[in-house]
């Protein structure tokens, strides 16, 4: 299967992506910054920032699943439905949502 993880930097997300690399699973991880990540050899980087739904246009193509977290760059997110509309347009069937502290809008 072949699963975007976002916040694949972070503690959870890092682990996630890992895990997943270890049970055979083709990864991707979303990051700002690739070069700074340091993501295991098999991992593929898709640059992008969940703030910006924009810059996730081509994130979620050839995705059977995501992982997806409800804060981006220290803020919780408000555009969550975005995000959703658009991994459902690419034909993303499985999504899972790791939530923060506080209520998220947008969800």
């Amino acid at each position: 299967m072949r699963i975007l993880v976002t916040g694949a930097t972070g503690r959870i997300g890092r682990r996630l992506v890992d895990e997943l690399l270890q049970d055979g699973h083709e990864v991707i991880a979303l990051t700002r910054n690739p070069e700074a990540a340091g993501f295991p050899d098999g991992v593929s980087a898709a640059v992008g920032d969940l703030t910006d739904a924009g810059s996730l246009a081509t994130a979620f193509d050839d995705v059977d699943a995501a992982s997806l977290i409800t804060f981006g760059g220290g803020a919780d997110l408000t555009n969550g439905s975005e995000l959703v509309s658009l991994a459902e347009r690419a034909g993303v069937r499985r999504i899972t949502v790791q939530g923060g502290w506080d209520e998220t809008s947008g969800e």
